[in-house]
């Protein structure tokens, strides 16, 4: 299965100022996707078993780079975030209505249906597992984004805000993943 994955580098921690980007653009540009490689590299195994990085695979006719610069796109670079959020919030409700079908709707429900049924309880426990990871802000494949700068994959209000404030600081690197 393959899902595009959005990740959110400050180019301040990487030195990317915009004088670079206007004098060096495709020099600036691999070394964003290098970064946001070379950060989320430890999630291999966890979070995808293989991925591309210098495309987004699938999704190039929509997005024929795979680097959106705030100071160039920060309308589109937002509507990927709440794509995002929009997202999280379909699995989060998707699975908690798989868990309240499958094993009901309080946690005594299933603690109970885990300890009579435990064979038949690994779809719920999995699913609260993912509905765990999304609202925690740990980054699984399920959540589309992850926030190296604030090691998260939360997308709240002041996230919106830090990059609405200062766009030309941030960029959003898309690779298509596989799980």
């Amino acid at each position: 299965m393959h899902a595009l994955h959005r990740i959110l580098v400050n180019l301040e921690k990487i030195d990317i100022t915009q004088e670079y980007l206007q004098n060096n653009r495709e020099g600036a540009i691999d070394c964003i996707k290098d970064y946001a490689d070379s950060e989320t590299q430890d999630f291999y195994g966890a979070v995808f078993d293989w991925r591309e990085t210098t495309h987004v695979g699938g999704w190039s006719g929509e997005f024929p780079e795979n680097v959106l610069l705030g100071s160039e796109k920060s309308e589109l670079l937002l509507q990927q975030m709440q794509l995002c959020q929009e997202l999280q919030k379909e699995e989060i409700n998707s699975n908690l209505k798989f868990i309240e079908e499958d094993a009901g709707s309080t946690l005594a429900d299933i603690v109970y249906f885990v300890s009579k049924e435990p064979i038949k309880s690994l779809g719920s426990l999995y699913s609260l597992k993912t509905i765990a990871n999304l609202l925690s802000g740990s980054y699984c494949f399920d959540s589309y984004f992850y926030d190296i700068d604030d090691g998260t994959s939360r997308i709240n209000d002041s996230t919106f805000e830090k990059v609405k404030q200062s766009p030309e600081k941030w960029a959003l690197v898309l690779f298509d993943y596989h799980i």
